[in-house]
């Protein structure tokens, strides 16, 4: 069996990503296969990590930073979502795990094409964060979030204030503290 985890950023570097490091190695420890779908916002993709890690498919798609065009935004974050799915499905996943906001919508789509249980890994409050920058995306991201939360099994969060947030969306919620 085989978990795949959408990632917004690279596992490995420029820092490890210890919380989803963690949780692979738990279900590689259980006798899953893991794999790593990671969204490379950089225009430079980083190298291959070691050859013993978790086998990482890159995907660089670049996204103008904040407080430029939302049309541009916009258009970079449909972009990286097909390609994330694409690289996801690609994977063929027993298990999916989408890690953040940012990739829970291509996460979504690779379980609605592969029929394949979703968890969702919510380490933040992100349209809270995001309304600290942007108001309009700050709603947009927790239109979407409760959008998307429709097809997620369980969600797993780093605390009790997140958790409940996912509890009143009548979600199975977990808080895990590292």
């Amino acid at each position: 069996m085989k978990a795949v985890f959408f990632l917004q950023t690279d596992p490995f570097l420029p820092k490890p990503a210890l919380r989803a490091l963690r949780e692979a190695d738990a279900l590689s420890r259980a006798g899953w296969e893991v794999a790593f779908v990671a969204w490379i916002k950089a225009a430079e993709v980083p190298p291959a990590a070691a050859p013993d890690s978790y086998p990482v498919r890159r995907v660089p798609v670049t996204v103008p930073r904040l407080g430029t065009s939302f049309i541009g935004r916009a258009l970079a974050y449909n972009r990286a979502t097909n390609a994330l799915f694409h690289a996801g499905v690609e994977e063929k996943p027993d298990l999916i795990v989408g890690h953040d906001l940012e990739v829970l919508w291509a996460a979504a789509m690779t379980k609605r094409y592969t029929r394949r249980p979703l968890i969702y890994d919510s380490h933040e409050d992100w349209p809270a964060l995001i309304a600290e920058n942007s108001a309009l995306e700050s709603r947009i991201a927790k239109g979407q979030e409760q959008r998307l939360c429709r097809r997620v099994a369980h969600v797993g969060t780093g605390s009790e204030p997140i958790a409940d947030k996912f509890r009143k969306m009548k979600k199975p919620t977990t808080a895990l503290y590292n």
